[in-house]
């Protein structure tokens, strides 16, 4: 131990002597080490680590879907439901959920808070345990039979109740509806982001088959495998279709695990591809700590072999010069480690709640284990090397050689190929990101179909117990918008059940009036609800037809807005102004006034979809997203709607504001989240391969000072021995990018579905990063040059190479 203890101790005076090299081989180690520190940490967060119920892995969550119609996942209707609960053997519960938010009222200041309606085995499937009280039971599924109640979270008890330990068989009114508090959930349950307030499903579930409203999940039954419970759910699919086939014809079931489904294909495609370029990086932060002890171990051979002249063992050489290596390593897995922290605090604060799982992240022991032993594997593998190399040096010839010991050939090959190792390495990853960054610039140009600026929306909700029609719906609306016309700094306004780029569909089957049935492609669309007035507010142009005005309240005309790309699908040489048409299971027909411009609902790079609006006024919908176009900053547009709707009913809740501009960044974060990281990441390799460019050349010129000296001493001039260096450090480049581009263009292949309105072999993008490439090498190349091109003369003739 005495002797290990001397030998670190030496090491780190050895180090400190060449505070250069020590500070590079640190900071490279670092940076590599943090950036394989973070790629960890978020995959075992979201990917590796198990969700928090029992036995996660067989929770699967089960989706509708109607491919006929291009939908691939839809939501369940509660007949079907039911029908799976009664008829499924694969699994053991089947649970179901409808999210929605309630309006607390009575006694304290109005709150809209999260949650929704739960069936009681959804509790029983996740594992959930009650803090105090009970969760739900038999009875309060069954309309009449005690359904009026509220399981409520350790955080909404806190916050609203005061902890208040007497709180269970309080009434509270949610949505106007008093509910007795029969529970409080343990503060470990996870559910929803800011699901507060649960209430039970039964006494809500409808008979409609065509209402697709449910979350469906279910635990695997044991012995069951997925597969098998998938070949079950498509049976009961279709005995179901051929039972009720105004309904459910060509509906069918995907089932999917539960972990897969909320951190989906795309982000553990992206996550892949940062786990590629952090293992790139880690290699050319490998490749650069080589080359670097290549460096010192040659120019350190003089030293050695003094030392082996006054009596040191080879054995006693090795382990020294090893020793060093472990203390660089170590030094720099423990910079690496808090540098880790740091960043991982960045990507978490960059990629928000819209990463799925991304707060979990978190660098726990096994990460912290992992980087330790990651450098010491580093300090091992690059330590050996150097101290075989000296245990086997001729001591004699190193003392006559001196300070030119170690500048053979082969090693000066060596470390050029390591460099273009780093070169080709870096070319890939900035290939890669720079096929990233354009996609999302071209995202960006991408029209959504409506102007952003100025736009602000909010949810509007109505306690349902008092607006359970569309007439009284309708009313409110009405009366706030005609307020709201008038408010100061409001130039319109309108609502809308949907936004674009707010998240969620609907879509629905129709019927279209002399248009011949066609059973493999029935036609469908999306829809949404508007007041009259949405057009100009959201700056979607009205390219034919009217709008919605006072003769499509309730009662009066059913008629309809359909887009350019649905008139364009459904009736394409004709004009679709007077068409009629039948929307699900209803027997009216819907007369089309109008047609509207396309807009991207749901994502920037979606194809457009048929879409119709229907006038609100003439459907009960709660909540209902408002529009404003307003100059006010989002809190005063607030307040000035949450004003104005209290004035009309105290009860109606104002909440959840956002810009429209916050929406379409929202709808990219995922994309521009990938593509942030795979740029730092690219920079950073771009970064360790110029250090290492820099090094060998810097080496390199040191080597050949002495022939610079004869050329110059013939008559070379200074911008002749920097054209020297300037054609080395080229071709270095020219053949880091030939070797880079083959492997460059397959990767780009890899990224092909994560890219837009970009090619894999975008022409512009692999000439601009070669030249980049080509530009740092040349920058690393500039001060070498211009120190050989200005040093003496005589002092280089007596350079010798030392």
């Amino acid at each position: 131990m005495e002797s290990l203890l001397r030998d670190v101790a030496h090491a780190a005076r050895s180090l400190r002597r060449a505070p250069g090299f020590t500070f590079v081989v640190v900071s490279t180690l670092a940076l590599a080490i943090a950036g394989a520190a973070v790629i960890a940490s978020l995959v075992d967060a979201m990917i590796v680590r198990p969700l928090p119920y029992p036995e996660a892995d067989r929770i699967v969550r089960l989706f509708e879907t109607n491919l006929e119609r291009g939908w691939d996942q839809f939501s369940v209707s509660a007949p079907n439901y039911l029908d799976w609960v009664e008829q499924s053997r694969s699994f053991s519960t089947l649970a179901a959920w409808r999210g929605r938010s309630f309006t607390l009222t009575g006694g304290q200041e109005t709150e809209r808070v999260g949650g929704g309606m739960a069936s009681a085995s959804l509790f029983t499937l996740l594992g959930a345990r009650p803090a105090a009280g009970r969760l739900f039971a038999g009875p309060d599924e069954v309309p009449g039979s005690g359904g009026a109640v509220a399981v409520i979270s350790d955080g909404l008890w806190r916050r609203r109740f005061g902890a208040d330990p007497s709180i269970l068989g309080r009434t509270i009114e949610a949505d106007g509806e008093p509910r007795v508090i029969v529970g409080i959930l343990d503060p470990s349950f996870q559910w929803s982001p800011n699901a507060d307030l649960f209430v039970p499903l039964g006494p809500a579930l409808d008979d409609n088959r065509a209402n697709h409203v449910l979350t469906v999940f279910g635990r695997l039954a044991p012995g069951v495998t997925l597969e098998g419970a998938r070949a079950e759910m498509e049976s009961i699919a279709g005995a179901l279709g051929a039972a009720h086939p105004g309904s459910n014809r060509g509906w069918g079931v995907r089932a999917e695990r539960m972990d897969l489904w909320i951190v989906g294909p795309d982000a553990r495609r992206a996550l892949a591809v940062l786990a590629a370029a952090v293992a790139a990086v880690l290699l050319i932060a490998c490749a650069n700590v080589a080359c670097l002890q290549l460096i010192r171990g040659s120019g350190r051979l003089r030293e050695i072999a003094i030392r082996s002249a006054l009596g040191a063992g080879r054995l006693r050489v090795a382990r020294q010069l090893l020793t060093e290596s472990l203390v660089l390593s170590l030094a720099g897995g423990a910079a690496g480690v808090l540098l880790a922290g740091w960043v991982l605090d960045v990507v978490k604060a960059a990629g928000g709640s819209r990463i799925p799982r991304l707060d979990e992240a978190v660098l726990d022991l096994r990460v912290l284990a992992a980087a330790a032993g990651l450098s010491v594997a580093i300090g091992v593998l690059f330590g050996v090397s150097p101290a075989l190399q000296a245990a086997r040096a001729d001591v004699a010839r190193a003392l006559a050689e001196g300070g030119r010991a170690g500048t053979g050939r082969s090693r000066q090959r060596l470390r050029q190929a390591l460099v273009v190792l780093e070169l080709a390495v870096s070319l890939v990853l900035l290939a890669a990101a720079g096929l990233l960054v354009r996609s999302a610039w071209r995202l960006q140009g991408v029209d959504p179909g409506f102007r952003s600026e100025g736009l602000a929306t909010m949810q509007v909700n109505l306690p349902d117990r008092r607006y359970r029609t569309p007439e009284q719906s309708s009313a409110f609306h009405d009366r706030l918008l005609e307020r709201l016309s008038g408010a100061p700094g409001f130039t319109s306004v309108a609502m809308a059940t949907i936004l674009p780029m707010e998240g969620g569909n609907t879509a629905i089957d129709l019927v279209l009036e002399g248009a011949e049935a066609r059973p493999e492609a029935p036609p469908s669309a999306d829809w949404r609800m508007i007041s009259p007035g949405y057009f100009a507010t959201m700056g979607i142009p009205l390219l034919s037809g009217r709008d919605f005005d006072a003769r499509d309240a309730a009662g009066g005309e059913r008629s309809v807005i359909v887009t350019r790309e649905m008139a364009r699908r459904y009736w394409p040489d004709r004009d679709p102004i007077g068409r009629r048409l039948r929307a699900g299971t209803a027997q009216d027909w819907w007369t089309v006034v109008g047609v509207a411009g396309d807009v991207k609902h749901l994502a920037l790079e979606d194809a457009e979809r048929p879409l119709m609006y229907l006038p609100a006024a003439q459907s009960a919908w709660n909540p209902m997203s408002l529009v404003v176009r307003t100059a006010a900053p989002l809190p005063s547009a607030l307040a000035t709607v949450q004003a104005a709707a209290r004035s009309i009913d105290p009860d109606v809740a104002v909440s959840s504001p956002v810009s429209a501009e916050e929406l379409l960044d929202r709808s990219t974060a995922g994309r521009r989240f990938s593509m942030g990281l795979l740029a730092a990441f690219s920079l950073v390799s771009l970064l360790l391969a110029a250090v290492g460019s820099y090094g060998v050349m810097a080496w390199s010129v040191t080597q050949r000072m002495h022939e610079f000296g004869i050329r110059m001493a013939l008559g070379a001039r200074g911008r002749d021995i920097a054209g020297l260096v300037a054609r080395q450090a080229s071709q270095l480049a020219m053949i880091a990018i030939l070797a880079g581009l083959p492997a460059a263009f397959l990767s780009a292949r890899l990224l092909s579905s994560m890219l837009f309105g970009v090619t894999p072999t975008d022409a512009a993008t692999f000439a601009g990063v070669s030249l980049v490439l080509a530009a740092s090498v040349a920058a690393a190349a500039w001060w070498p040059s211009r120190r050989a091109a200005r040093a003496d003369v005589l002092a280089l003739l007596r350079h010798d190479g030392a």
